[in-house]
């Protein structure tokens, strides 16, 4: 995927957030040309007061990569 792609992606990802009345920033994470994970803000939903993505994007990475024998590269998109 191109870099225009994955940011395309994670707009798509933070207009659905958007949607459920939460902030728009969404994530996608990338790995061999396929997004693997994605996620947007969920304070609302949480309640919570304080923007915490990274975790809930890039674990997904890291249990796929560990799956496959290892983490490779993969590139996170957050806007």
């Amino acid at each position: 995927m191109t870099p225009e792609e994955l940011v395309d992606a994670a707009i798509s990802v933070a207009e659905e957030g958007v949607l459920r009345r939460e902030m728009p920033i969404g994530a996608v994470v990338e790995m061999g040309g396929e997004i693997i994970a994605s996620t947007h803000t969920q304070d609302q939903a949480r309640q919570r007061h304080l923007v915490v993505m990274s975790s809930q994007v890039v674990q997904p990475g890291d249990r796929r990569g560990l799956a496959d024998g290892g983490v490779g590269p993969m590139m996170v998109v957050i806007v």
